[in-house]
This record gives C-alpha cells, structure tokens and sequence, in this order.
C-alpha cells in the first residue's frame, strides 16, 4: 500500500531532507525529470513537440522552470508563461528561472493566445501550500488551461485545488495527468477534487524513507500489489473447490445477464421498499392504539357517572352533585 501525508508532512519531510544535506535543487530537478517521463510517454517524444508551461512564484513554480531546461535540452519549443508578478519569487524559484533564461529560455507574461499551437499545457502555478482563491493572472491561466483541448499535466496537485480534503476553489485546473511528488496527495483520491486531478502519477523525488518513516499517514491508497494479492487469495479460494463446484457456481452466474441482473436488483429494491414501508405502517398503527388506550384510562380514572348518567369529576364534581 502506498501511504498519503497531509500537506504539512510533506513540507515538513522536504525540510528534513534538505536539512540530511539534499539539496533543494536536486529536489526540483527529480521533480522535473517525474514530469517530463510523463509528458515524454503521453506525447510519444517531446523532439519538436509545443508545450506551454504555466509557472509561479512558489516552489511549484521553480519546477515548472527546471522542466522547462529538460524540455529545451531535448530539442522541444517550450513557452514559459509567469503568473507570478503579485508574489515575491522563492530562493528556488528564482534560481530555476536563471538558469532557465541562462541557456536561452524566454519567460512571458499571459496572453490569451499562449497555447496556440500548443501539444500540451503544464501546469506548475500552485502547489501543496495553496489557500484561497485563483486570482489575476493565475485565474486568467487557469481558465484558458481548462478550455485548451491538449494534453494538460499537473505538477504535484493542480492549482486551486486544496491539498488535505477533497476540496477545490472555482475555475480550479482540470488536468488529465497529475504527477504527484513522493507520495500521492490527499485531494488527488478525494471527491470532488479528484475528478480535476485526471490520472495519477507518483514520481519518487530522493526522499529518504528514513525520513517519510517518521511521519503518520492520513491513509493508505491501495498499489497493484495489494489487487494482485486480492485476487491471489480468490484464486486459492477457487483452488480449494473441486472443478465441478467451481463450474457450477460461474454458470449459474453466466446464466444470469446484465440486464436481468439489473432487473432483478430493482425488483428486490421495491420489495424491501414496500416492506419497510408496510413495517413502519403497521408501527404507526401500533403506536396510536396504544395512545388511544391510554386516553381512554385516563378519561375512566377522572370522571363517573352519576345517577343520571352524567359525567362528573371525582372531586369538585361530585361534592355538587351531591349538593
């Protein structure tokens, strides 16, 4: 099984593996070699292929500039576009962007024709730390990322999408591809947010398991490791049956077909259905009975009749009628 950590974890093991002596850069550019694997599979070859990469001022943003010197390097027109001017640039940030307009890369700022022509579209705006609300250009990108037709990946978890509960601000990016760094986000297999994560990729960046090991997970996503050793155990269960059991029991599920199946789930629905409703009838029934006697205890207990047939209070009445 693979284990999911909040966000504060995850900031918290990245910050214990640096302070171990891994570099932060080295951190980004294994983050960046995850995301061009995937793009690299996704597109068939990145050689002469169009990607656009929106990036931040965050950290999310410097692994959108160390992708973007991989792409370059293996001969792919990459378009930079920056939706960080209303933030101050991160230390790793603004060192991945040097470098990047150091081997020739150019950094744009949004226009609504910045994916014309594009193959894919990667979105690196926002990462784990997001809170709030896309604004500016972030929600200018953000919108145009959700109505470009290509291929749009994710880097780490799509931007406006909140990374502990499922939860998403408005116009979040829908990606097809979320390439999740480490471990798998929280958000990533949480509804409603899970359904703008699209496919998910975890890329191990050199975090040492030393270090995750002294976390606690939220929860554990089950691997093909897990399925397999499910269905492993079915098999051994069938092994223990003898062939004619095992026969019988997948005819008798053969024979019966979907639509009949369906059928009779609906059948089996309605009947349950009128039998509560007939139980909880007949409770009701029960129920004003019982309150139907009672009153009429209560009615005997206070009031007799006189002579002449009236009904009378035990008390004050009856000291009138007597009068």
């Amino acid at each position: 099984m693979i284990p999911v950590y909040n966000s504060a974890d995850m900031r918290a093991m990245d910050a214990e593996a640096i302070a171990s002596g891994i570099a932060s850069t080295a951190l980004m550019d294994a983050a960046a070699a995850g995301l061009a694997r995937v793009l690299y599979r996704a597109l068939g070859g990145v050689t002469g292929r169009h990607v656009t990469i929106f990036a931040g001022a965050g950290n999310n943003g410097g692994d959108g500039f160390a992708l973007a010197s991989i792409l370059v390097s293996h001969k792919c027109a990459v378009r930079v576009i920056y939706t960080g001017e209303d933030h101050a640039p991160t230390a790793d940030c603004a060192f991945m962007r040097r470098r990047f307009e150091e081997a020739g890369g150019k950094v744009e700022a949004f226009s609504p024709s910045c994916l014309r022509g594009a193959d894919a579209a990667v979105d690196a705006m926002f990462g784990i730390g997001f809170r709030g609300r896309l604004s500016g250009a972030s929600l200018e990108s953000a919108k145009a990322i959700n109505a470009f037709q290509g291929f749009v990946i994710a880097a780490d978890i799509p931007s406006g999408v909140y990374s502990d509960y499922g939860g998403m601000c408005e116009d979040a990016v829908a990606a097809d591809a979320t390439v999740c760094f480490s471990f798998p986000k929280p958000s990533c297999l949480l509804l409603p947010a899970a359904a703008n994560c699209g496919q998910i990729f975890v890329e191990d960046i050199g975090v040492p398991s030393a270090v995750s090991a002294k976390f606690t997970p939220m929860f554990h996503m089950l691997d093909r490791a897990c399925l397999s050793a499910q269905s492993a155990r079915a098999n051994r269960y069938e092994e223990d049956q003898t062939v004619e059991q095992v026969l019988r029991r997948r005819a008798r599920v053969s024979k019966v077909g979907p639509a009949r199946r369906s059928a009779r789930t609906q059948f089996r629905s309605a009947s349950s259905a009128r039998r509560h409703s007939r139980r909880d009838s007949q409770r009701t029934q029960r129920r004003l009975s019982s309150a139907r006697r009672y009153r009429e205890r209560k009615d005997r207990s206070l009031y007799r009749r006189d002579r002449r047939g009236r009904f009378l209070r035990q008390a004050g009445d009856r000291a009138r009628a007597g009068n």
